[in-house]
């Protein structure tokens, strides 16, 4: 059962042109200048390739490792993933079949990507000799713990129907391995891995169009803890057609900000797969941190996640039919995936706003009703609440709303009776100031006591009292 959806995924444009031809891709390495793409072909070997722009691939002459008579790879190797234990070490964890037809996952090392020995332990080994395991992916976290994800059949019929996702964790470099443990239930397909700048994990794996049994499209899960994903949405690449079909993706990350997916395309004529890519090139803005606010805040400062913040300068605005837009300041691009800003929301509008992004490069993006404002309740100060009206005491009265809309103030006595409206009307949002001096409504002087202030307005209500002494 694949997760239900959660939050949008970055979008991927399609790039004109073939990477590589007959070729399954797996795993790509940064090298110097460039990168490095293994792949399979005929499920015999693996295969390298290099490029210092992403798109253009060169192969490498021979292959990295091949199938042996009466090793466990000796029938077929369908897929692999390399990480660096180092700058000039690395290991390989790849799926092999043996010649009796059983599933293997197998390691080999590395001093420099190229020419590559074999280990002799079985990293994994299929319960079943009919039980698929495959589609490895590595990814390693900043503590140096490595996660392997794989697909296995689940009821040992090696029927693509039931293949769900298995994962497992090594603290040495891939040299031994948790036992595997499923997390997600089938029908689960050829997937890549990336990890993000904020540690999450993104799978992008295949599916087959509604009511098809083919894969045709790529959609995306993302985790926080790698083991518990939620899906996400739109899919992400299709090749809108039931005779070809999408096949090993693998994911990238170009630079600081973008990721580049290769994945293979093949249709039922071609005995081999050619490999395409997709690149993420807009900005994909997920929320605001805080998503709310009060229009009594002048300097509300927010968070703006999400993904593909490209370096450069941003202008980050709340807008509203019939208002004047708000423009954050100190906007700041912490990484590929948070921005910092503050909005001054004094006195604005309550209600939703658009929120807008827009980076340097003229992309935008905007979250209809991204921003909630809502208004703060008004605030009274009362200065010289006791005072001697024979002396020319009187009381201060300070108040602030938030809202539009009717003002009330009046004084009655501790019984409840009138004695003076000090303010009756409908104002903006802003300040008021008004005084009361002992006197009623007709002029004449009040008697010494206590009294009581009522205030009515937006969001405010409140009794207050006043002392008044001769």
């Amino acid at each position: 059962m694949l997760p239900a959806l959660g939050s949008s995924a970055p979008v991927y444009n399609l790039e004109s042109g073939v990477r590589l031809s007959s070729a399954t891709p797996h795993s790509i390495l940064e090298i110097a200048g460039g990168w490095r793409l293994y792949f399979t072909r005929d499920n015999l070997k693996v295969l390298t390739a290099t490029s210092t722009d992403g798109l253009a691939w060169s192969e490498e002459t021979g292959f990295r490792i091949s199938t042996e008579t009466a090793r466990l790879d000796a029938s077929s190797i369908t897929s692999c993933a390399v990480l660096p234990i180092s700058s000039t070490y690395y290991r390989m964890i790849y799926s092999a079949v043996s010649s009796t037809k059983t599933y293997h996952l197998l390691s080999a090392t590395s001093t420099d990507g190229l020419t590559w020995g074999k280990e002799s332990a079985t990293r994994y080994e299929a319960g079943s000799s009919s039980t698929f395991v495959g589609a490895v992916r590595l990814s390693s976290t900043t503590a140096g713990i490595w996660r392997l994800y794989f697909l296995q059949d689940e009821n040992g019929d090696n029927d693509a129907s039931d293949y769900g996702l298995f994962t497992a964790t090594s603290t040495d470099y891939g040299v031994t391995w948790s036992s595997p443990t499923q997390i997600i239930a089938a029908r689960f397909g050829a997937f890549a891995a990336g990890r993000l700048t904020n540690d999450k994990i993104r799978l992008m794996y295949t599916i087959p169009l509604t009511d098809g049994t083919t894969d045709t499209e790529l959609a995306g899960v993302i985790s926080s803890d790698e083991l518990s994903f939620t899906g996400e949405s739109p899919p992400q690449v299709s090749t809108g057609a039931l005779d070809a079909f999408l096949a090993s993706p693998v994911l990238h990350k170009v630079n600081s900000f973008q990721w580049r997916l290769y994945y293979g395309v093949q249709n039922y004529v071609s005995t081999h797969p050619f490999v395409y890519s997709a690149v993420t090139s807009s900005i994909n803005v997920q929320g605001i941190d805080p998503a709310t606010g009060f229009n009594d805040e002048p300097a509300r400062t927010f968070n703006l996640y999400g993904e593909i913040f490209s370096t450069g300068t941003y202008a980050i605005t709340l807008t509203k039919s019939g208002e004047s837009p708000i423009a954050a300041t100190s906007v700041n691009r912490q990484s590929d995936m948070s921005a910092t800003g503050t909005f001054d929301l004094l006195f604005k509008t309550e209600g939703k706003w658009d929120l807008v992004v827009t980076n340097s490069a003229g992309q935008s993006q905007t979250m209809i009703s991204g921003f909630t404002l809502t208004a703060a309740d008004g605030r009274l100060t009362i200065t010289d609440n006791l005072f001697k009206p024979l002396q020319s005491g009187r009381s201060k009265l300070d108040l602030i709303t938030y809202k539009a809309g009717n003002i009330r103030i009046k004084i009655y006595t501790i019984n409840g009776e009138p004695v003076k409206t000090i303010f009756d009307e409908y104002r903006a949002p802003g300040a008021i100031t008004q005084y009361w001096n002992g006197d009623t409504d007709s002029g004449q002087r009040v008697a010494s006591g206590l009294y009581i202030l009522e205030t009515l307005a937006p969001n405010t209500e409140r009794l207050d009292k006043i002392i008044v002494v001769k």
